[in-house]
């Protein structure tokens, strides 16, 4: 389970029930269910509307899978396997996948291509983004998607909120004075619109920004195994490939990586640096326990 986003939700949640409900006067008057039914009822209907029952049943799966249930992909080991697909393709280009376990699906796809010694390295390079671009314009639709339905609930609320205030000002209007009117009417017609505010911005703006950043991340992992499946089809030796690698990561992954990669080299001066092309392979056997260890 995605730790992060299961205690961000609890937060959200706790803010909202400790925050506002449990400290107002008369807390039942947050679950009135014309508002309910109006912003959250509405919002449903006007998003089966605006998008087919498929499309909202993709983001659902998304936003449970996504977001409670899957792990994040790491790119540290992406970059791992890339460099143990490189040294065994070069042993071997015909067989080396029998000595593979790769874990991302994507990375796993791209070197069965590279398997299939029939394509070349521009057949390979434009199926493997076209798989990419498939990816990030169902990653931009569903982002639009929740913008979209974040617009509903504000505008749902204001209608509420109007519709109660119209009904109370005409009560006022019928009895001709203020004794038959209640200040009540009106703080029920803004419940509506609490909860229309609080639908969109605690649940579907960030949502969508959680789904653009998930789409950022997953592209990035994707555009790393393209282009470490490149160079390895264009014969680049392995030291070559691990440092072009290593180098599209993070400064910190970056060191942490070099220090797994290197650390059992010694220079044969005492101020000479470890070549790139020194790569020891023989850290790649116990690398994912020690990128666990350290990070």
């Amino acid at each position: 389970m995605n730790f992060s986003s299961a205690l961000g939700t609890a937060l959200v949640g706790a803010v909202i029930f400790f925050g506002v409900i449990q400290n107002s006067l008369n807390p039942s008057l947050f679950l009135d269910p014309k508002a309910l039914i109006l912003v959250l009822g509405r919002t449903v209907g006007l998003s089966l509307m605006a998008f087919p029952f498929s499309r909202l049943k993709e983001v659902f799966d998304f936003l449970v899978y996504g977001m409670f249930l899957k792990k994040r992909t790491d790119d540290i080991k992406n970059v791992v396997d890339i460099i143990r697909i490189a040294h065994f393709y070069q042993v071997n280009s015909r067989m080396f996948l029998q000595h593979l376990q790769i874990n991302y699906i994507f990375l796993k796809e791209a070197a069965v291509l590279l398997s299939q010694e029939r394509l070349s390295v521009e057949e390979i390079s434009l199926i493997l983004q076209n798989r990419k671009t498939s990816f990030q314009k169902k990653y931009a639709e569903e982002n639009k998607m929740l913008l979209a339905m974040a617009k509903f609930p504000p505008g749902l609320g204001i209608l509420g909120t109007t519709s109660g205030l119209i009904e109370a000002l005409y009560k006022l209007n019928v009895t001709g004075t203020s004794s038959g009117f209640s200040w009540s009417l009106i703080a029920g017609s803004l419940i509506s619109f609490f909860w229309g505010m609080a639908l969109a911005n605690f649940v579907f703006l960030p949502l969508a920004d959680y789904s653009d950043r998930i789409s950022q991340e997953d592209l990035f992992s994707r555009e790393l195994a393209i282009h470490g499946i490149i160079m390895i089809k264009q014969g680049y030796p392995v030291a070559s490939v691990s440092e072009a690698m290593i180098s599209e990561l993070p400064i910190t992954d970056q060191m942490m990586l070099r220090s797994l990669i290197f650390k059992n080299q010694e220079a044969e001066e005492p101020d000479e640096e470890v070549s790139v092309a020194m790569v020891n392979l023989d850290f790649l056997d116990q690398t994912q326990n020690d990128i666990t260890s350290q990070k």
